[in-house]
């Protein structure tokens, strides 16, 4: 047990005077303390401001893809070995934001009782005084215990932190040990920085491995001529690892080493071609083939590179700028090059078709054929015809030519089975035995029919609890769940919202004037949904036309700016009766709670929501 006494009243001191004894306090915590009250942190605060909403955290994790591979073996090393000692271990990237947690489940939820969650930006200027925060300023490790936080909230924490660099020196991020005070021991330091070594050490080997595979793969590459232009390659991560002769002289020898040093030099950068290796099953891009034109020419001619981040796709029926939809972007720009099983999740009307569709036209199979087939609007007992297909006189109506079913159909494309986890247990053996074998076996025919296809499955459902329940086949899960893909609903991606308005409305060639205040309810507006009622409120406002605001509004009931309602105020909430999609939300959130004996946690869980939405939902009805 570590025991750093006279802290608190220290602390006391500090908030109330102003005054630091710093021969009682250590040097790197008494700078923070002073950091953290120039820049106005609240001492009596210290829970997490800044937190990321599930696509934005997806989008974070995968921008720092190679980080998480590196630490991934050592996260699960450390937490075996500390994993009785009531601690969590996180990884933080260099912006502090929280990548990974794991840990003691006890004190997880401790932690998230004051927003230590991942995703939160857990920054001295966030939560103040803390290892992470005050490890990403000085580039130090560090231990803080108690009161040595600068915020009470952290007060009954001990933290260990240590940096994670790459081969260049630039901060990468932090690994974090983290429990109750009470639990703090003098060599946590120690392990955490031995384990962030490791990580260090981890990432460079993965960096020359990529490096030298980049460099293989390229200069050997008879299809481009190097050596003769103004050629470079850089690394997935902005660096240069070989320049041309050419391009040295014209730079000036060894002073550019980066992608942002060559565009310093007055370069816009054109990417001529990404360099790709299969990993796992996927795509990975090492780096890219760049050229800034011929010297033979005298030019130095450039390209605008494309904007980092946005995959130039096709993607019709969907827009947007936001984080949550770019991830989704970026998967589907990722998954399109394989030939892997898609899973995609989603609530009802948030696109999931869409996707599939574009993963399609994105695709080597964009040339052949998309089926689709929605499995839940299908009875049970015509669903095996219509995906298998039947031959002639297989039962009393068949038609007199058969059939060809969906995989048929799909031969050569892709099937999309939207609605996968709606299918009995008998038609789960049969989907089974056509994704091993790849042949279908029409009804009323003994002969197999061997098929060339694509599989892309959607679901509203929670695929894994539907397992759990007994409700999908465990191996059947596994097949379908290969590369899942989520698509989140809009009221994750609301920023989204004035594009997809825009975009209904050109498709229209309808050009219109939207009041502010008309907008500002579509924000606020839950949306349950998703983008299939915004697109079928937008229909219904085309018919009104302008002036009929009423019909604009999502909430049938709520008032609009001009006579209607008793206060006129565009803001106002909705009084009186309850309309019916209220009155549905409001028999759900009661069943929800009752079935989770109050918890609201639990609650929102259940019905797919924030708990800030069911929070609001909960005073709205009054329950």
């Amino acid at each position: 047990m570590l025991h750093r006494g006279g802290s608190m009243g220290m602390w006391q001191r500090f908030v109330r005077e102003g005054v630091l004894d710093e021969a009682r306090i250590g040097g790197r915590i008494a700078e923070s303390w002073r950091r953290c009250r120039r820049e106005g942190v609240d001492p009596f605060g210290g829970s997490g401001r800044t937190i990321l909403s599930r696509g934005e955290l997806e989008d974070r994790r995968m921008a720092r893809d190679r980080l998480l591979r590196a630490a991934a073996p050592y996260l699960e090393d450390l937490y075996h070995y500390i994993e009785d000692t009531k601690h969590l271990i996180l990884l933080i990237d260099a912006e502090g934001f929280v990548l990974f947690r794991k840990g003691y489940r006890e004190v997880a939820r401790r932690a998230d009782g004051i927003q230590f969650v991942e995703g939160a930006r857990w920054t001295e200027s966030e939560v103040g005084t803390n290892a992470i925060g005050t490890a990403l300023a000085t580039g130090e490790p560090i231990m803080v215990v108690g009161a040595e936080h600068y915020a009470v909230a952290s007060h009954p924490w001990v933290c260990a932190a240590a940096p994670i660099r790459d081969d260049r020196g630039n901060l990468l991020g932090i690994l974090d040990v983290s429990g109750p005070v009470e639990q703090a021991h003098p060599l946590a330091l120690a392990t955490v920085t031995t384990a962030a070594y490791a990580i260090e050490r981890q990432f460079h080997l993965d960096q020359h491995r990529d490096r030298m595979t980049l460099l293989h793969m390229t200069l050997e590459d008879a299809s481009f001529s190097l050596r003769d232009g103004l050629t470079a390659i850089c690394d997935a991560d902005g660096s240069l690892v070989w320049l041309s002769p050419a391009l040295r002289r014209h730079v000036g020898g060894e002073s550019v080493r980066t992608l942002e040093q060559l565009q310093e030099t007055g370069a816009r950068i054109h990417v001529e071609r990404p360099v790709t290796v299969r990993d796992s099953g996927f795509d990975r891009t090492l780096g890219s083939i760049i050229c800034l034109g011929s010297p033979d020419s005298g030019v130095y001619r450039v390209v605008q590179s494309p904007r980092p981040g946005v995959p130039e796709i096709e993607f019709p029926g969907q827009i947007g700028e936001s984080a949550a939809f770019r991830a989704v972007l970026r998967q589907v720009e990722r998954v399109a090059k394989t030939d892997v099983t898609v899973c995609i999740e989603g609530e009802t009307g948030t696109g999931k078709e869409l996707v599939a569709r574009a993963i399609h036209a994105n695709s080597a199979r964009r040339g052949g054929p998309f089926v689709a087939v929605n499995c839940g609007a299908i009875p049970e007992e015509l669903l095996e015809s219509e995906l298998f297909g039947y031959v002639e006189g297989a039962f009393t109506g068949a038609r007199k030519q058969g059939y060809k079913g969906k995989f048929e159909q799909a031969h050569g494309g892709t099937l999309f089975l939207d609605e996968i986890g709606d299918i009995t247990p008998a038609m789960q053996v049969a989907l089974l035995r056509v994704l091993q074998e790849r042949r279908v076996t029409p009804l009323g025919s003994s002969k197999e029919v061997s098929v060339d296809l694509r599989v892309i499955a959607a679901t509203h459902h929670n695929l894994r609890e539907q397992v759990k329940r007994g409700r999908l086949r465990e191996d059947l899960f596994y097949r379908l769940y290969v590369y899942p893909i989520r698509v989140p609903p809009l009221r994750e991606r609301k920023q989204d919202i004035p594009h997809l308005v825009r975009y209904f409305f050109r498709e229209h060639n309808n050009e219109v004037s939207i009041p502010h205040w008309i907008m500002e309810k579509w924000m606020q507006y839950d949306w349950p949904g998703n983008v299939r009622e915004l697109f079928n409120l937008l229909e219904r406002a085309q018919v009104a036309g302008p002036g009929e605001w009423e019909a604009w509004l999502p909430d049938s009931g709520a008032p609009g700016p001009e006579g209607a309602g008793a206060t006129g105020d565009p803001g106002a909430p909705s009084s009186g009766r309850l309309n019916y999609r209220e009155q549905i939300q409001k028999e759900e959130i009661m069943r929800a709670l009752q079935e989770t004996k109050g918890n609201v946690r639990l609650a929102a869980e259940r019905l797919h929501m924030p708990r800030s939405t069911l929070y609001r939902r909960i005073h709205k009805f009054g329950l």
